[in-house]
């Protein structure tokens, strides 16, 4: 039973053995913010995008995965928060730093790959990504389905040159079917080029073009 200095008893929803494995997370003053630190590296790391051109924290939202995943991440959450409560309790003040030091650069990097331009990158290439201007941008992820990429990009003439670089894509036959990208009709005279796992439509009248990329083939 814990005692009194614990800071813990037992009550009627909780039994001896809950209460020990809470007392893992004292104090609670560094368990509480490291499992609120690990769910919002969570929630960026899987988060879905909408960018209307106007990058706004409304851009993003919670991911599929997000959700599925939760129960399983909750438990990692623990474990990590209940590591950096035990260092705060030792008073190992190196390896308390050096997590802490470790956690921010995660973070930091999953910033960094949310934004729209590292997921345009993602598709597109470097080069081209950095002569585009996105218009709208949209990445969501499913259960079977991978992460589908959905956008509609403008830029210098030789860009899809440069994705074509990129990616390796070949000439779509004529009669491609032209599914609306983000609400939009694809024109009939846009010139077309794919790969295995996505489609790219280029207006040579304003230079825009469409795409639509998937990170992976559906699961059965």
């Amino acid at each position: 039973m814990p005692s009194a200095d614990d800071g813990i008893r037992p009550a009627g929803f909780i039994d001896a053995k809950t209460a020990r494995m809470l007392r893992l997370l004292k104090p609670w003053k560094a368990s509480l913010p490291a499992l609120a630190f690990f769910f919002v590296w969570y929630w960026i790391a899987l988060c879905r995008l909408d960018d209307k051109g106007e990058l706004t924290l409304s851009s993003f939202t919670s991911g599929a995965w997000f959700f599925l995943g939760f129960p399983f991440f909750t438990i990692f959450g623990l474990v990590y928060a209940a590591f950096i409560a035990r260092q705060v309790r030792n008073r190992k003040q190196w390896l308390l730093w050096l997590m802490i030091s470790l956690s921010i650069v995660l973070l930091v990097a999953s910033i960094h790959d949310s934004l729209p331009v590292s997921r345009l990158e993602a598709i597109i290439g470097k080069r081209a990504a950095r002569l585009s201007r996105i218009e709208r941008l949209r990445v969501a992820d499913s259960f079977n389905a991978g992460i589908t990429t959905e956008g509609v990009i403008t830029g210098p003439n030789e860009l899809l040159n440069l994705i074509d670089q990129h990616r390796s894509l070949r000439k779509a036959p004529k009669d491609v079917i032209r599914r609306p990208i983000l609400g939009e009709a694809v024109p009939e005279s846009a010139e077309c080029r794919e790969d295995d796992l996505a489609v790219f439509f280029r207006d040579p009248a304003t230079g825009r073009i469409w795409f639509r990329a998937r990170s992976g083939p559906p699961r059965p």
